[in-house]
């Protein structure tokens, strides 16, 4: 074999190891790269998990809430997806949130500051995201039929002077009126006692 020949298998077999190793190099980069994006994605999203948990803290230390008011906050404050369901899961492990509890604290609290109904009642917790057989469960334990009765009649009793110089139709309907938007029913607002006093 010439010596021309002999540099030229010589110089071949160089660059195809030169080659290879830099092959080798490339891909151990790429998956030393994969592995540091992972690791910073990971810290980010442990680092935005702590964020939002310190949020929710906060928002449950002024008030309870209930999982959707919860949700819609961290959303409004533009968390990630599944870093709000991650937050909402931990809170409901260590029972910071529990919809059940909620509706039972809104409704005692509702009744003993701002008195309504039952119907306002569900209007109002349905808007909290509180599912229908919860609040359901919640109010017959908090409000029996006579209880609605009662608090319907001692509400009529601050309208009473009020209405007192009106025709008697004219009286019942502002009465009606009134206890509707306070939550109550037909039946339980001809139930009152103001009620069977307007007759005509």
């Amino acid at each position: 074999m010439s010596f021309g020949r002999i540099l030229f298998v010589v110089e071949h077999d160089v660059r195809s190891e030169n080659d290879s190793c830099q092959n080798d190099i490339y891909n151990h980069c790429s998956m030393l790269n994969e592995a540091q994006q992972s690791f910073l994605d990971e810290a980010t999203s442990q680092e935005q998990l702590r964020a939002a948990l310190a949020k929710a803290y906060r928002l449950l230390a002024v008030r309870g809430r209930s999982e959707k008011e919860l949700r819609d906050a961290l959303k409004r404050a533009e968390f990630a997806e599944e870093i709000i369901a991650a937050t909402i899961a931990d809170c409901k492990q260590q029972r910071f949130i529990d919809d059940a509890n909620f509706a039972k604290q809104f409704i005692q609290s509702r009744l003993r500051n701002r008195p309504m109904g039952r119907m306002r009642l569900t209007v109002e917790l349905k808007q909290k995201g509180i599912d229908a057989s919860t609040i359901d469960s919640a109010l017959d334990e908090a409000l029996t039929s006579e209880d609605q009765v009662a608090l319907a009649d001692q509400l009529a009793e601050k309208q009473r002077k009020r209405l007192a110089n009106l025709p008697p139709l004219k009286a019942r309907q502002r009465l009606s009126d009134f206890l509707r938007r306070r939550g109550f029913d037909w039946e339980t607002i001809q139930g009152t006692k103001l009620w069977a006093d307007l007759h005509e």
